[in-house]
């Protein structure tokens, strides 16, 4: 692409380019509502992102135009064309995302489904291997589940069965000097 020297050029390219993107974000916009990822999104996101990006190589001449003095007016409109491909960067990132999230969100349902249907066929007559599986499985996570509560609740017993052993020390030893240190020679 040969960089337009007068300033009508470029900002004919500018309004080419702005058409052609909202072109394209309008088809983008019908694919992310209708949830569908069937692979020709990558191509469309990929044409938006080239056409992003001219925008901004053509705002960029504009600049230097404006900047090797260019009149108020050649200003204000550089504002308005920056603004515009701003507005439409934010949307396309706000789009791919949403695409994103609504890709994902199938997935993680297609995900469980899948689960349910095994889960019907071993209700339904499975295989008796895949249903002692399933049932040692739920009895591991089960178990791992169950044996924390009782791992802290021996450690609290060991900690209070301290605690009184040395408070029981402490008042031997207050009351009986000699006594306690005897006790504690013994253990």
């Amino acid at each position: 692409m040969d960089p337009p020297t007068s300033w009508d050029s470029l900002r004919k390219q500018a309004r080419r380019l702005e058409a052609q993107l909202d072109d394209q974000m309008h088809l983008y916009r019908k694919l992310v509502s209708k949830n569908v990822g069937n692979g020709n999104e990558n191509d469309l996101e990929a044409e938006i992102d080239q056409l992003l990006k001219q925008l901004q190589l053509v705002n960029s001449q504009m600049q230097a135009w404006v900047s090797s003095g260019g009149s108020e007016i050649f200003s204000h409109t550089l504002t308005r064309h920056q603004e515009i491909l701003h507005d439409l960067n934010q949307e396309f990132m706000r789009l791919r995302s949403s695409l994103r999230a609504n890709k994902e969100h199938a997935s993680l349902l297609e995900d469980f489904r899948e689960f349910d249907r095994a889960r019907l066929d071993l209700e339904e007559g499975g295989s008796y291997e895949q249903a002692s599986l399933l049932k040692e499985r739920a009895a591991i996570s089960r178990g791992t589940g169950q044996s924390k509560p009782l791992n802290m609740s021996v450690n609290s017993q060991s900690d209070i069965k301290q605690n009184r052993g040395s408070t029981t020390l402490n008042t031997l030893e207050g009351k009986h000097g000699w006594t306690s240190r005897r006790v504690r020679e013994a253990f």
